[in-house]
């Protein structure tokens, strides 16, 4: 089945779906069971839907359970749970999933299997997302390692290790090592596929946001340009990178202080993906958060909060309504809110951040520790509590200064 390769995912849930009812009829578990793991990442992962993700995974493990199935069944449908509880935020979780996976797949395979590599990526995947980049680092290089040591250096497979490799060395900071990882990515799918593969358009993107963090503006918008290029010649099929390659060039706007032109562009990236996924796609919800973000800088909260609010209501509707993810378009709502004069609004949405599920990025979550402080000491009905939330917020360093010249201002009385 290729259907899901080519990002035809509705098309791939309904072959799998009947496929597990094939086997469950023939009574063949064994292949029943590897259509309900296949369903787990199509679905949960895929498809932005963690929450039903998790409810095939139970029925994945049923039929594993039946067929009395193989450790490499059993590793791959823990590969899949590891990628949904990663998609719901909830990265302990993943984490147990992928090193059990990992485990399996060394001791049946050995230490240097390709299959190890692919474990390997998924677990790097899980510090990645809480910043620890040199453990990312650690765990790409290995990969990197064993692909190249079984596939030489030519090889797709080869390149995706590259394009790792480089997230984490940008994580970090260590932007010419990442350029470099980034570029050996490049010249890899330039000479397998040629110069206008998808592929290629997505290392020239990597490129583009990879510069803009450099601040080498022209660079940055020579290679987002480029993939766009190559994402437009089949749009229904590269929506979601299309769209986000134009919001990124709408990013490097936003950075010149161009905000017009930065609304227009993160505009048109919210149209290519509603366009081919629909307007309550998961994906839709973080370029509507971007171009609220926007509205606000311009000073517009009446014309932000809307598009936060809806953003919000995709993802919640996607994860449920204490996954991580919410915590973007909760602050952005909360900002609006308190920029339109509704204190009490603004406090129940940061309340929500507080109680969250998951590791909450630790930039939103100081944001909103520190202005749920202000909110608490102005109602005046809790002050110890909100310096205690203010002392919460300092250990950001984005927002640290602020948040001391604030409690020096507001002491206790």
């Amino acid at each position: 089945m290729v259907q899901h390769e080519l990002g035809r995912y509705p098309e791939a849930e309904a072959t799998l779906f009947a496929a597990a009812r094939a086997g469950a009829d023939a009574r063949d578990d064994l292949a029943a069971a590897r259509a309900w793991t296949l369903l787990v990442g199509v679905v949960g992962y895929l498809e932005g839907r963690p929450a039903d993700g998790l409810l095939i995974a139970k029925m994945a493990e049923a039929a594993v359970a039946r067929a009395e199935a193989s450790d490499s069944v059993g590793a791959e449908l823990d590969s899949m749970i590891g990628l949904v509880f990663d998609a719901s935020g909830k990265l302990a979780e993943a984490r147990v999933h992928h090193e059990r996976a990992l485990a399996v797949r060394e001791r049946t395979l050995g230490k240097d299997h390709l299959a190890v590599a692919q474990v390997l990526d998924n677990l790097g995947a899980i510090p990645l997302q809480q910043e620890r980049y040199q453990e990312a680092e650690q765990i790409y290089t290995r990969a990197l390692a064993i692909r190249r040591a079984a596939l030489g250096d030519n090889h797709s497979h080869v390149a995706a290790s590259w394009t790792a490799l480089g997230s984490a060395q940008r994580g970090r900071r260590a932007f010419d090592a990442a350029k470099q990882s980034y570029e050996h990515a490049l010249a890899i799918w330039t000479r397998a596929l040629g110069d206008a593969h998808p592929s290629v358009a997505a290392a020239l993107n990597n490129l583009g946001v990879l510069e803009r963090d450099m601040q080498r503006t022209a660079d940055a918008e020579q290679h987002l340009a480029a993939a766009i290029a190559i994402w437009r010649r089949d749009e229904a099929a590269n929506a979601n990178e299309l769209a986000s390659a134009i919001g990124n060039l709408g990013l490097i706007a936003y950075d010149r202080g161009d905000l017009a032109l930065a609304t227009t562009r993160i505009a048109e990236s919210i149209r290519v993906v509603e366009s081919t996924l629909g307007k309550d796609h998961p994906r839709v919800a973080t370029k509507l958060a971007n171009l609220a973000r926007i509205h606000l800088e311009r000073n517009a909260p009446a014309e932000a909060e809307p598009l936060f609010a809806r953003a919000l209501a995709i993802t919640e509707a996607a994860t449920g309504a204490n996954d991580r993810a919410l915590a973007g378009p909760l602050l952005g709502v909360a900002q609006s809110r308190l920029a339109l004069g509704d204190a009490a609004g603004a406090t129940a949405h940061l309340e929500r951040i507080r109680a969250l599920e998951g590791d909450v990025d630790p930039h939103d979550r100081a944001v909103a520790a520190f202005t749920l402080a202000k909110l608490v000491w102005d109602a005046g009905k809790d002050r110890a509590r909100a310096r205690a939330l203010a002392e919460e917020a300092k250990a950001d360093p984005a927002i640290a200064a602020a948040v001391t010249g604030w409690l020096a201002q507001h002491r206790s009385p």
